[in-house]
């Protein structure tokens, strides 16, 4: 899959920043740059994968608080059929492990609704919050998981 010279893309630390791009260095989100560093121990120059969101992968030089775009890349990882799950809200934290697992076999959508005989009501601030819950872990699961979008 990769080059001679270049490490494995399935081996590289990934992380998805929407609107990247090959143009110019990429700022590193105050939170990426801690994972990066704190968490996998990254030094200066370790090559990481940036995803845009739109696919491709831009394989990147770790330097400090950027990341240096060196080589574009669309690897073929996403599943040709999009599936949605839709899914009443569910008691507890069990829609963590429906997104989380739904993420990393291939679900591309997630519709969440109140059923008639669902016993959660969550009101608009709570949903709000769910979902940005959700979303952080699905991303975290697309990484994990070598998705590109």
């Amino acid at each position: 899959m990769g080059r001679g010279d270049l490490p494995p893309l399935r081996s590289l630390p990934r992380l998805f920043l929407e609107g990247a791009s090959m143009a110019v260095p990429i700022d590193l989100p105050r939170s990426e740059v801690d994972k990066l560093r704190k968490v996998l121990r990254l030094e200066r120059g370790s090559p990481i994968a940036v995803l845009p969101g739109d696919g491709t992968l831009i394989r990147c030089r770790f330097e400090g608080h950027q990341a240096i775009p060196e080589a574009l890349e669309v690897p073929q990882t996403e599943p040709t059929l999009n599936v949605t799950i839709a899914q009443a809200f569910p008691k507890g934290d069990r829609m963590e492990t429906v997104v989380r697992m739904g993420t990393e076999i291939g679900v591309s959508r997630f519709r969440l609704f109140p059923a008639d005989r669902s016993v959660v009501r969550w009101d608009a601030a709570k949903l709000s919050d769910r979902v940005r819950r959700y979303e952080a872990i699905a991303r975290e699961a697309a990484e994990q998981c070598f998705r590109t979008i």
